[in-house]
């Protein structure tokens, strides 16, 4: 919890300012890995990068990767968004708007190996 704060302390009031009724915003939720639940946020901006971070439970550290508005797509209520890391949560699939949640899958796949893949819900933060 003190990394999501030492991470959104400046900019929390302006992300949740920004949240529209579509999927741009600051969310927080919680990731499944492997029987285990992690903290995770997602920034989504209409016009510049944005960012899932992963706190580790237990540590200090984080996982964290960007995106481009340009690496969302959508069809339908499912959007798909490539990310830059190249082994954490290069692709994320979720759905939205279900319960003003959004909820889905990260997966990894590196030199078109499959190396883990997690499921989420996150809430949208509000002002």
């Amino acid at each position: 919890m003190r990394n999501f704060i030492d991470i959104y302390r400046d900019s929390i009031e302006e992300l949740a300012n920004s949240a529209t009724d579509d999927i741009y915003g600051l969310w927080v939720g919680i990731m499944r890995n492997s029987g285990k639940n992690e903290l995770i946020s997602i920034e989504i901006y209409q016009n510049k990068e944005g960012r899932l971070v992963r706190f580790i439970n237990g540590s200090s550290y984080t996982n964290q990767t960007s995106f481009n508005p340009e690496d969302i797509h959508k069809e339908g209520s499912v959007y798909t968004v490539k990310t830059s890391h190249p082994t954490f949560a290069n692709s994320l699939l979720f759905t939205f708007p279900i319960s003003y949640s959004l909820s889905g899958y990260a997966y990894s796949v590196y030199k078109d190996k499959p190396l883990e893949s997690m499921t989420f819900t996150l809430y949208r933060i509000r002002n």
